[in-house]
């Protein structure tokens, strides 16, 4: 998704560099704004499982859905990572060919 907003010019709606502007200020930019920030919701909330969509239906920003999901899923697994370092440490190759090994590695 960054990388798709950074395409566009957009990316600074997820963090925070394009702030919504007053809009005693400026009606027009104000608008402008207000039409970017729908059109990146939208597309955050059509690229989102049903059951994510959920928890964000009612988010007004952009921003704020992705802080959401940023602090949601930026969570640490200690376990997890633990486990993976331990079949990391273990891999080998066996009897696979070296893109079948590379491709188990990578996925690890």
């Amino acid at each position: 998704m960054e990388i798709s907003l950074s395409t566009k010019n957009k990316l600074g709606f997820l963090n925070g560099d394009i702030e919504e502007p007053s809009s005693s200020k400026d009606l027009d930019t104000h608008a402008t704004w207000h039409y970017c920030n729908d059109m990146i919701l939208s597309w955050l909330l059509h690229s989102l499982e049903p059951d994510l969509v959920e928890s964000v239906i009612f988010s007004t920003t952009a921003k704020a859905v992705w802080d959401d999901f940023r602090k949601q899923f930026s969570q640490s697994n200690d376990p997890r990572i633990i486990q993976l370092n331990r079949e990391l440490a273990t891999i080998s190759s066996g009897t696979s060919s070296l893109s079948a090994y590379f491709t188990r590695l990578k996925g690890l």
